[in-house]
């Protein structure tokens, strides 16, 4: 990103807002760290809707001692293995006249194919949905820390290179094992792996911060998704949970804001003085959020070519196009992934260290998990997002964007697949031709019995006994080769190059050969 200019710090205002605006491309979840909702005690599927029981309300009803021993048997003599849990708990409700509205505390929607299990809850407060600032400031974070690296890699080994002479000098026994532990944790974890003291990023992310999102209410459902292991030739794993998120098409405000006390002042000299001012308007930082998705989609894409994930392919290639559309527009918009079910190439800068080879970084690769999370009925993945900056007028339709990206996708990736056609097509008539014209002076007096040679066919004879006749050089003179094994002549055109076997010579010359099925 652009470095700001020395009078360009001084005009920002100390807590600069810049409010942004999210909308969501796709199921969106936060996970709690609340426990997951039980089939058996904090929910019922009724009418379409997630029932979520009111947990102050559900334990009057258990200090009945006459319910509470029903409740305690019906939960004991449920199989282990039951798949209805819930709907027997809802059974038990209504059969105890315990089914009334007023046990539950809300409601929410559910996409849900096979029987309830536990449901992980998304991030609340009072009740209702919101968007962690800290969950955007760490994609932000990750997305800079993935620029920095990508862009400065001589010193960034020379970081690596400098720690494990440390390790080295302070544990006479270190051995390489250790700096693969300390490179998973630089990768995975970039930001704990630097101290405050380090030149490059003294307080780098103290100078901007981002505000809890407002609060959203009924904008959550319930939707089933599954984990997909991918590019690494072992089948799929499938396993099935339900989560709670953010609906797709929810539009949601949040606040960035920029510091500029007498502290971070300071902070911005020290920075200033080692060259490492990163631009914090929202187009520095949309910029760097889109080329870290752009990389990432662009790295996805080649890990699912040989697997049959293609909504989620459709998916990714319709937000390429949409990228494509933010970089010509200068950034105003970004494209960003947030919460649960991001891959390690997304919660990591290990996209940064593709290309690297070595020992270390090899052994991480290997290791590094090729799995992601994907909606069960879409078979798309979760927590993509547009970020922008907020305005009452945007109204934009993203369901209609994103369609019409799928749309322009569709079109550029038939129109490259025609394109592949036509050159494979030339490309063959050219070798074709090649062969032909190296047939031409290729005498084959000196072959030996049971070579195998290439011929162009030059007559095709269809009646019994069905032959090709292809022209050969033989002693300098052109010369006809039955060719024998032939089942089924309408498979040949007369043009055509195929390999065969020669027989025994006749008075000198080769008179027939076998043919050679490809």
């Amino acid at each position: 990103m652009e470095t700001l200019k020395t009078e360009e710090k001084q005009k920002i205002e100390i807590n600069t807002i810049i409010p942004l605006q999210i909308t969501t491309l796709s199921p969106v979840c936060i996970k709690s760290h609340e426990a997951a909702l039980s089939p058996i005690a904090d929910y019922v599927c009724d009418g379409g809707k997630i029932k979520i029981i009111d947990s102050k309300k559900f334990q009057q009803l258990l200090s009945d001692e006459v319910f509470m021993e029903s409740y305690i048997e019906e939960v004991i003599n449920l199989p282990q293995q039951t798949t209805d849990k819930n709907k027997k708990f809802l059974d038990f409700l209504k059969s105890h006249n315990a089914y009334e509205e007023s046990l539950f505390s809300k409601g929410i929607d559910f996409k849900i194919e096979d029987n309830p299990v536990q449901i992980e809850r998304h991030i609340h407060s009072k009740g209702k949905a919101f968007i962690p600032g800290s969950s955007l400031k760490g994609s932000i974070r990750n997305a800079m820390f993935y620029d920095f690296y990508k862009n400065k890699r001589q010193q960034v080994n020379s970081f690596l290179k400098q720690r494990e002479d440390e390790n080295q000098r302070k544990n006479p026994e270190y051995h390489k094992k250790s700096f693969i532990i300390n490179s998973k944790q630089f990768i995975k974890e970039a930001e704990k792996f630097f101290d405050t003291k380090e030149k490059n990023f003294y307080g780098h992310f103290s100078l901007f911060g981002i505000r809890d999102s407002e609060l959203l209410e009924n904008k959550t459902e319930a939707i089933e998704v599954y984990r997909e292991r991918y590019n690494i030739g072992e089948g799929e794993l499938e396993i099935p949970s339900i989560v709670e998120a953010i609906s797709e098409q929810t539009t949601i405000k949040i606040d960035f804001f920029i510091k500029n006390s007498k502290l971070d002042k300071k902070v911005i000299s020290k920075i200033g003085h080692y060259d490492n001012v990163k631009d914090f308007s929202s187009k520095g930082i949309f910029k760097i959020l889109n080329q870290f998705s752009k990389d990432f989609i662009n790295k996805a894409l080649i890990m699912i070519e040989n697997d049959k994930l293609n909504s989620y392919q459709e998916q990714l290639e319709s937000y390429l196009s949409m990228i494509e559309s933010f970089e010509k527009e200068n950034h105003t918009k970004a494209l960003v992934c947030l919460g649960f079910g991001k891959s390690m190439y997304q919660n990591s800068i290990q996209l940064a260290f593709d290309n690297i080879k070595g020992d270390a970084i090899d052994k991480i690769k290997k290791e590094a998990p090729t799995t992601l999370f994907l909606n069960h009925f879409t078979g798309e993945s979760l927590g993509w997002c547009i970020i922008e900056e907020y305005s009452e007028n945007n109204h934009t339709d993203y369901q209609q964007e994103i369609l019409k990206a799928k749309e322009l996708s569709k079109s550029q990736k038939i129109e490259k697949e025609t394109i592949a056609k036509e050159k494979a097509i030339n490309e063959e008539k050219e070798r074709l031709i090649k062969i032909k014209e190296e047939l031409k002076v290729s005498d084959i007096s000196e072959k030996q019995k049971d070579d195998i040679i290439s011929i162009e066919i030059v007559e095709i004879i269809k009646t019994k006994p069905k032959k090709i006749i292809g022209k050969t050089l033989q002693n300098n003179e052109e010369c006809k080769l039955i060719i024998n094994g032939v089942k089924k002549t309408e498979n040949y055109n007369i043009g055509d190059i195929v390999k065969v076997k020669l027989a025994m010579k006749e008075k000198g010359i080769f008179k027939q050969a076998k043919l050679i099925i490809q």
